[in-house]
């Protein structure tokens, strides 16, 4: 990681309490409390929620992230492949309005999910 984004340190909400052993190389690591990278270790699934974060962080709060999710073998992507499809379908954001007078006031939203199916979003509609 250091080597793709040299000027950015590790986030670490204590600061770097340690001295890493690459201290003295020309890419050392460096952890801050104002870094621009999460690192979250080898937990498979706490990468993937911590990446969960990253996509959805623009709708409440404005942050624009981007998310990279590295895994070192096949293995930690087989674990995880499910959550991949959360981010994707939570960042969608459907509105439902108060029933109309006249069914034909409300236009017909559609919501198009992983598998695209598309449904009418007028639960009261029931004939």
């Amino acid at each position: 990681m250091k080597s793709m984004f040299p000027s950015e340190q590790f986030f670490n909400a204590q600061c770097q309490k340690y001295t890493p052993v690459d201290k003295g190389m020309m890419l050392s690591s460096r952890e801050s409390t104002k870094g621009q990278i999460l690192h979250t270790g080898i937990s498979e699934a706490g990468s993937v929620a911590a990446m969960q974060v990253a996509v959805t962080s623009y709708k409440p709060h404005g942050e624009t992230m981007i998310p990279f999710y590295l895994f070192y073998a096949m293995f930690g992507y087989q674990r995880t492949a499910d959550q991949f499809g959360s981010p994707e379908t939570s960042s969608r954001t459907v509105s439902l309005r108060a029933r109309p007078r006249d069914e034909r006031s409300l236009p017909v939203k559609a919501c198009n999910t992983p598998l695209g199916i598309c449904r009418s979003m007028r639960p009261w509609i029931t004939r």
